[in-house]
């Protein structure tokens, strides 16, 4: 499918992760920057109502006060549904489609309580699974039958890099010492303390910085969340209701959204 120079331009950027996936083939560029003092400005008097944000030296935590979370197919979850605290892409996009279709999500995943096929990606070596009563899990290797559970319980999940599993450091191929070039601005999905969380890098840094910090702050568990350019819009719901954007600028090609509801 021929595609418009501006559109592909727009959104000319993705994971390296995904090439292993046969996914969007194209290098990763840079986001914008998070700034600590931008981060400081939006907190203001963020009481924690709906989402708790912590400023680390090397990472920003986002720790929702959720009732319930879903994985958002086909459709962001707009800003203006107050019900949403917190939404950022979840697994990786396969291709740049002009229609919404589940197989080009990057592995098995449930949405809805339902069980959908995505297309098969080598790199995705575990998954995270909410199972609809809030209680979770991050599944190692083997998580076909995590999923099936999450599906039976009304739940969630999505497969992607796991980088810790029960506070060990799983060996990615991105987590080599030698890949000095693997430099963007990280996201992961995070067990800390017992609360879940997502975790951002503060700027660009080296992918197995990022896993390090994240193992040095306590994170036991750490599943990747899809970055890069437009893919990383995200957002928060700060204590007066109004919608906080982590990055800005959307990107027309994206599947798939973690949501978190109050």
């Amino acid at each position: 499918m021929k595609k418009k120079i501006f559109e592909v331009l727009a959104c000319l950027v993705f994971a390296v992760a995904a090439v292993g996936c046969g996914a969007r083939n194209s290098q990763e560029q840079k986001g914008v920057e998070t700034e600590a003092d931008s981060v400081n400005v939006a907190l203001g008097k963020n009481d924690g109502r709906f989402v708790k944000v912590d400023t680390l030296e090397n990472l920003v935590v986002y720790t929702p006060v959720f009732s319930s979370i879903d994985l958002a197919c086909g459709e962001m979850p707009s800003k203006e549904y107050s019900s949403v605290i917190f939404c950022a892409a979840a697994a990786f996009t396969g291709s740049f489609l002009s229609e919404f279709k589940h197989s080009n999500i990057a592995g098995d995943h449930v949405s809805g309580g339902k069980r959908f096929e995505g297309y098969e990606c080598r790199v995705n070596t575990g998954c995270f699974v909410y199972y609809g009563n809030k209680e979770w899990d991050f599944v190692y290797e083997d998580y076909s039958h995590a999923l099936d559970s999450a599906a039976s319980t009304g739940g969630m999940g999505f497969a992607q890099i796991m980088m810790i599993n029960d506070g060990k450091v799983k060996q990615t191929y991105r987590t080599n010492p030698k890949n000095t070039r693997d430099v963007n601005e990280f996201r992961a999905l995070c067990e800390l303390n017992g609360n879940l969380c997502v975790i951002d890098s503060r700027g660009f840094v080296n992918f197995i910085d990022f896993v390090n910090d994240l193992a040095a702050a306590g994170v036991s568990d750490a599943i990747y969340m899809d970055m890069g350019e437009g893919w990383n819009y995200s957002w928060w719901r700060h204590s007066d209701g109004t919608a906080v954007e982590i990055h800005e600028t959307p990107c027309a090609y994206t599947t798939n959204w973690i949501a978190f509801y109050k």
